[in-house]
């Protein structure tokens, strides 16, 4: 229904609410109240996987974490695209080095590599080669203009580039996204 633009941290709540209300399933205003964790709540952060699978799971949704590292970038794509198919929207990890100046869209290495982040995935456009993605952490300034859906798109390379993931992650979770059965 809306693109909530988050503060400095809840990503991974900001996510949640968008597709648990693509289910039908929404049921706070503020994300926030999300969090299935005190800790979580109060720093904002999902210190695992697990966090952002056990609030889908509180909700309703039947979710879990897995790692597509195996395959290639092909595979990694047509696995995509194929859930899509499925209308169901998709929660992924992702290193996070957008910087959104007043003059457009930077992106930093240091801060990608540093930086983990957690958005979705709603749609795609073969003919650009592009998704459409939810990343609450877009001002609204910036949000791409005559998408379907999401508030940003970004190139199939940029984010198979994104979501290898920040540094701490790739030796045990690069590429990870949560499959979701309602």
């Amino acid at each position: 229904r809306e693109y909530l633009k988050q503060g400095k941290m809840h990503c991974g709540v900001y996510t949640a609410k968008a597709v648990l209300e693509a289910f039908g399933k929404g049921v706070h205003k503020d994300p926030r109240e999300y969090h299935v964790s005190f800790l979580n709540k109060m720093t904002g952060v999902m210190f695992r996987l697990q966090d952002l699978v056990n609030v889908f799971k509180k909700y309703g949704l039947n979710t879990k974490a897995v790692c597509a590292k195996d395959l290639d970038d092909v595979q990694k794509l047509r696995l995509l695209k194929e859930i899509l198919l499925k209308n169901i929207p998709i929660p992924v990890t992702v290193g996070n080095g957008y910087i959104y100046t007043k003059n457009g869209i930077k992106f930093n290495k240091l801060k990608y590599l540093l930086v983990g982040h957690f958005i979705s995935i709603w749609g795609y456009d073969d003919e650009e080669e592009v998704f459409y993605l939810y990343d609450s952490c877009v001002p609204k300034t910036h949000y791409s203009k005559n998408v379907p859906i999401g508030n940003i798109k970004r190139t199939y390379k940029d984010f198979l580039r994104d979501w290898k993931g920040p540094i701490y992650s790739r030796g045990y979770r690069p590429y990870t996204y949560f499959e979701i059965e309602n």
